[in-house]
Formats: C-alpha cells, structure tokens, sequence
C-alpha cells in the first residue's frame, strides 16, 4: 500500500511503498532543503519523518485470499469509425450480407412470433377447451417461464460454449435450427392429445430449448455485426423479435381461430398451424445463413 505525507501550507505529496496491507496517512512536516555547510542533510531528514499529533486512522489487516481474474485476451482491432456507424452504412451492410442477416433475425422473430402466440393463448385453450382452474394454468406458465428462463437459458449457454471451444462455432444456429423443426410436432401432439399434463411439459419443453435460443442468437448477431454497428445490429434483433412475437404472433392466432376455423374452441388448432409453419420456416432462413455466418466469422478472425 502507500503512505500519503503532507505538512505546511504548501503541502508536498509523496507515495511510498510501506510493505503493509492497509492503508494509512501519515502527517509529517516539510523537509529543510539542504545547504552547503550540511551536506549530510539536516537532522530531520537523517532521522526521518516524524508523526504529528493528527489521528492516525486504523484498518484492520486483511489479506486477499483467492483467485485473480485475469483480463481476457483481446484481438487488435482497427480503430473506430464515425463514418460507419452511419444508418448508410448500416443498411447497405444489410444489403451485402442479405441473406446472413435476414436469415438470422428474420428467422428468430418468426419464432418468436410463434412462441409468443402460444404462450399467450396457451391460458385461453386450457381455460375454454380443457376446463383447467385458473389457479392451476398460473402455476403450469409460470414454471414453464422460469425454467425456461433460468435452467433453459444457463444450459443452452454452457452447452454452446463447450461446442464453440471444440470448433462447432455455429452451434447457436444449429440447435435453433433443430429445436424449430422437433418442438412444433411435440407442441402439436399435445394440444391435440387434450391433457393438461402433457399440455404442461410440452410448453415446459418448448421454453427450454426454442424459448432460450433467443439469448445465442443475440450473441451470434454480435460475433459478426462491426463494432461501429452493433448496437443497431442489437436494437434490430429486439425490435424484429419483439414486432413479431408480441404484435404478430396473438394476432396471427386470433385471427385463424376467427376466420380460418370459425370456431372458438378450435383456437388449439389455429395455435397448431401456426407453430407448424413458423418452426419450419425458421429452420430455414436459419440454416441458410450457416454458410454466410462461418465465412464473415473467419473473416473477422484474427491472423
């Protein structure tokens, strides 16, 4: 640690290493300068500095135990550009990589679309065509939000990261790819099966694997995004995935539940429809843009 020394009117700050682990002032008065006719110095200075009669404040004594956290190593990079960042340079960035980026934010926030709508409608179904109390399809969507949420999302990234280190640096775009076409069908059995049990773990289900996706998908966009960009490349995901889950997706269900079937206690069906043709469409746009995202990622790869 360091001692701070000041005294006189015009104080003369100065740090030295006193080997203790705690922090400590010390007042001291200034040093005479040093004359001709004592060139050993004066007396003070030969005998050191000397307390005063301020308080000396003290902290206990404690040592760091534990691991430091090293810093992570970080690639050289080129400088940032105002230019750039530019809404421009943004778009025509869209344009060139077309088919990356609509693939990839396209297809998640059709997803979303999907997820949402069932999430929301799921309550209705179990209400109007099952006969399930209140009380119970709270507790049903609330422990499929937080397992979703919690032991969905913490798995997927343990599992992802593993992967990247191993070299499946696409593995984020893998298992959205394969959740999207094996959950629908599972979802589909489920609502047509007329059990609240399996009703429950196929929405469970559903949150663990397609509904924690969102957060890899998120960080896969901004593996490729320059840096001038990201934080529009991070504003466009939300936006796309909220517009389509939040606004599309219970509209999209409402509306075949309305117009498709004409029947209120077909809105299983409609909740069916869609999950079976947004799944597969996901897994498309997202698998096609596989290709576009290793070869901008090995682009943007150190030498």
């Amino acid at each position: 640690m360091f001692e701070l020394a000041h005294g006189g009117p015009q104080p003369r700050i100065s740090f030295r290493k006193t080997g203790e682990p705690r922090c400590s002032f010390l007042a001291v008065r200034p040093s005479p300068l040093r004359s001709s006719e004592d060139p050993a110095g004066s007396s003070q200075e030969r005998e050191g500095p000397k307390e005063s009669g301020w308080p000396r404040p003290s902290f206990p004594r404690h040592r760091a135990r534990g691991k430091a956290i090293r810093e992570p190593i970080r690639r050289s990079a080129a400088p940032l550009r105002p230019d750039a960042a530019g809404w421009g340079a943004f778009f025509r960035y869209i344009g060139a990589h077309a088919r990356l980026m609509i693939g990839i934010i396209l297809g998640s926030a059709i997803l979303a679309m999907a997820i949402q709508g069932t999430m929301i409608w799921t309550p209705t179904y179990a209400r109007r065509v099952l006969g399930v109390s209140p009380a119970e399809i709270g507790t049903m969507m609330s422990v499929a939000v937080a397992l979703g949420g919690i032991v969905g999302g913490l798995s997927m990234g343990m599992l992802i990261d593993r992967q990247f280190a191993r070299g499946t640096r696409d593995m984020a775009l893998r298992l959205l790819s394969g959740f999207s076409l094996v959950i629908p069908p599972i979802l589909a059995l489920a609502f047509l099966a007329g059990d609240f049990t399996l009703l429950f773990l196929a929405v469970t289900l559903m949150m663990m694997t397609m509904g924690a996706c969102f957060g890899p998908t998120m960080a896969a966009v901004q593996m490729i995004a320059p840096p001038e960009m990201r934080g529009r490349f991070a504003a466009l995901t939300v936006l796309a995935s909220n517009l389509f889950g939040y606004a599309l997706g219970p509209m999209l269900i409402g509306l075949l539940t309305d117009y498709a079937f004409r029947d209120p206690m077909k809105i299983g069906y409609a909740i069916i429809v869609a999950m079976l043709i947004a799944g597969p469409g996901c897994a498309f746009l997202v698998w096609r843009a596989r290709g576009d995202f290793l070869r901008l990622l090995d682009a943007s790869s150190p030498r």
